[in-house]
């Protein structure tokens, strides 16, 4: 029997859901509450604008700038992320490259990460689509703000 694959949006709610079934559940099957500050951050720290064709597909990223900080791993063609901290009067966007220095191009694609004033403000997820439709594969990523 063919079934279709399972969206990215699906997994995300039965993981969410999961979660909150993990948190509700009586004592005698909740989990000791761990905080991450408490712990060595995993991500690898890296240069921003971000040369793809030297990252590993099974790490994390960090990218640290002065008007936010935020990690981020790839979940096939899309990037997923989490925001750490952020001046939430900027908008935050991220640049997909066609070269791997960044340096701009009409082949470029421009994504937004949050608006400014809106959610994610901080320890929130975020979702990058790849854009479709595109007959080829970008060798940098740049995050950035507009002053």
């Amino acid at each position: 029997m063919n079934r279709p694959p399972i969206s990215h949006k699906t997994l995300g709610l039965v993981f969410t859901l999961l979660l909150l079934g993990l948190n509700l559940a009586p004592p005698a099957y909740s989990f000791k509450k761990v905080s991450l500050k408490k712990y060595k951050a995993q991500a690898l720290k890296i240069d921003n604008p971000v040369n793809l064709t030297r990252l590993s597909l099974q790490k994390t990223y960090q990218v640290n700038s002065p008007d936010f900080v935020l990690q981020f791993f790839f979940s096939g063609p899309d990037i997923l992320g989490i925001l750490f901290k952020r001046n939430s009067s900027q908008s935050i966007f991220m640049r997909w490259c066609f070269f791997r220095s960044c340096e701009e191009s009409p082949f470029d694609y421009v994504s937004v990460i949050a608006q400014s004033n809106s959610p994610p403000f901080a320890n929130n997820f975020f979702e990058i689509k790849h854009p479709h439709g595109l007959s080829y594969h970008f060798q940098g990523l740049h995050f950035f703000t507009r002053k």
